[in-house]
């Protein structure tokens, strides 16, 4: 949660190169450890980012390649589910839409800002 948080605090502050090494790190924890946000990551970056962001994208891309095949707690997942929202919307865009769905390296222009 640390890392999704410090990507929030970098986009507050208006600083790209510190979002982008941020971004880095959580693409290379992906990569290592298959590690993805849970329902809170999902909510908490929903909540404190805007449409669009690089880090929306980012976590819908991790969650449409893997097609909730790793989830830490079914309850957790059926109140996000079943609250709609944003993230849902976008997840079912993405994966509707599979020619979007890669691995987070491939697609690496689209989450990272410029500095």
């Amino acid at each position: 949660m640390e890392l999704w948080k410090a990507w929030v605090f970098g986009d507050k502050l208006g600083a790209p190169a510190f979002q982008n090494a941020i971004m880095d790190q959580l693409i290379w924890h992906h990569e290592t450890a298959y590690l993805l946000g849970d329902a809170q990551v999902v909510d908490y970056v929903y909540g404190n980012t805007i449409p669009g962001s690089p880090l929306r994208l980012l976590l819908v891309n991790l969650y449409g390649q893997y097609q909730g095949g790793i989830i830490t707690s079914m309850d957790e997942w059926c109140k996000l589910f079943h609250s709609g929202g944003d993230f849902v919307v976008d997840l079912m865009k993405t994966l509707l839409d599979r020619k979007s769905i890669g691995e987070p390296r491939q697609n690496v222009d689209l989450w990272l800002g410029s500095h």
